[in-house]
């Protein structure tokens, strides 16, 4: 017997019409998709599921927060998410190509895991550099990449070996 997945929804057996599904996202969810990016996070997904004869229309409403690394100093690092997403489910052979709202699945198909879904449309929601405001990254970690870029203190140094290098004169 097939293992039920936890986000896949059986539209065979509904009938014509609006349906409601409510799915809890949480830590282990990111896991099993393999998230490089998001370490964990506390989602509520809503999804309205409009059943028609050749086709379903699912609208996404996913609201709560995740967390990352900061790209400035790899500290945990908490991102809103809000977000409302369609889906359109035709049914049949592949015609066309697919856009990234409407998909096409075998007519013989009697359900959906939407759990790819969810996952591509969280990370659709975060930016592209994932900072703390500078005030609240670690202060030892931004005091360290200073020192890197030259700065003590925030005035800037000069490498002793190029202050060297600038005594010396070419004569041409």
């Amino acid at each position: 017997m097939k293992k039920e997945k936890p986000f896949e929804i059986r539209f065979a057996s509904l009938e014509v019409g609006l349906h409601q599904f409510s799915f809890d996202i949480e830590e282990n969810f990111f896991v099993e998709m393999n998230s490089a990016e998001i370490t964990s996070g506390r989602l509520k997904v809503n999804i309205e599921f409009m059943k028609e004869d050749n086709l379903l229309v699912l609208e996404f409403r996913i609201d709560g927060s995740v967390n990352t690394i900061c790209d400035r100093c790899s500290d945990l690092l908490e991102l809103p998410v809000n977000s409302n997403n369609r889906l359109i489910v035709k049914f049949g052979e592949k015609i066309y190509e697919e856009t990234d709202e409407i998909i096409v699945i075998p007519e013989k198909e009697n359900t959906i895991d939407v759990a790819p879904y969810i996952f591509e449309y969280i990370h659709l929601q975060l930016p592209q550099r994932k900072v703390h405001v500078e005030a609240d990254c670690d202060p030892e970690t931004i005091e360290r990449l200073n020192g890197l870029n030259g700065k003590v203190n925030n005035e800037e140094t000069i490498d002793p070996r190029w202050e060297a290098l600038k005594k010396l004169k070419l004569d041409t």
